[in-house]
């Protein structure tokens, strides 16, 4: 009985009405089941969403828009407040550092010769 203690604590502080071990995270269990329904943390919340910006070519304000709050409180987390223009701004601009920083690494450890190339054309 013990083993199972150790190797489920998660869900034994959770079933107990605690929250989740280690780390700054919100879990909902759902009462039907017994399963874990929802796993919520801000700091990943922030960071997926700051990809998407980037990635889709939003606006740094479309995360505060009322729109996809509304979306996010219906499907995901009804907690949410959106995330603001600087804050969404300055995790692009954090996500950008690493990734360059990353890449450099990755291009100072290479052994082979490398081309690269880039189409910067002109949008109309």
């Amino acid at each position: 009985m013990r083993h199972i203690a150790e190797d489920h604590k998660r869900e034994l502080n959770i079933a107990k009405g605690g929250g989740d071990v280690g780390g700054s995270t919100q879990t909902r269990m759902d009462p039907t089941t017994g399963q874990v329904a929802k796993k919520y943390n801000k700091l990943r919340d922030r960071e997926e969403i700051a990809k998407m910006v980037a990635v889709g070519c939003l606006p740094f304000s479309f995360p505060s828009s009322d729109a996809f709050i509304r979306y996010i409180q219906a499907i995901y987390n009804p907690m949410f407040n959106g995330i603001p223009r600087t804050t969404c701004r300055s995790d692009i601009f954090k996500l950008h550092s690493q990734y360059c920083f990353y890449l450099s690494t990755l291009l100072k450890n290479i052994q082979c010769r490398l081309s690269l190339t880039s189409d910067l054309g002109l949008i109309s």
